[in-house]
């Protein structure tokens, strides 16, 4: 029996196309059922930028809860600064180079009956 392990790599500039600029990722959401009763749904997103660079302008950064059509249930404002969220692994800031930081971004959504 002959066992092989392969990693794969993609090609340099496939991985240079994918990661150019900001990419930003969600790791995790995590909510809080025990509010909707009182029609809130408190709401925390752990994000990671795996791109090369940070985002350049300011933009506003909000939770959305969609339906199963995709349309918009409820939606609030984060107060987060998208510019912040820097990429991991600069060689001239001396990172770690094994993966981004998560930045948590907290709202509570308001649910209408």
């Amino acid at each position: 029996m002959v066992a092989a392990l392969f990693h794969y790599a993609p090609p340099p500039f496939e991985y240079l196309r994918d990661h150019l600029g900001y990419r930003m990722e969600l790791r995790q959401a995590r909510y809080d059922r025990s509010a909707l009763g009182q029609g809130r749904l408190p709401v925390e997103v752990d994000v990671v930028n795996r791109g090369f660079a940070p985002a350049k302008h300011p933009r506003p950064v909000r939770i959305v809860l969609l339906d199963g059509l995709g349309r918009t249930v409820a939606s609030a404002d984060t107060g987060a600064d998208w510019r912040d969220w820097q990429p991991q692994g600069r060689s001239e800031t001396n990172d770690d180079h094994t993966a981004p930081k998560a930045s948590t971004v907290r709202a509570t959504l308001t649910l209408h009956a």
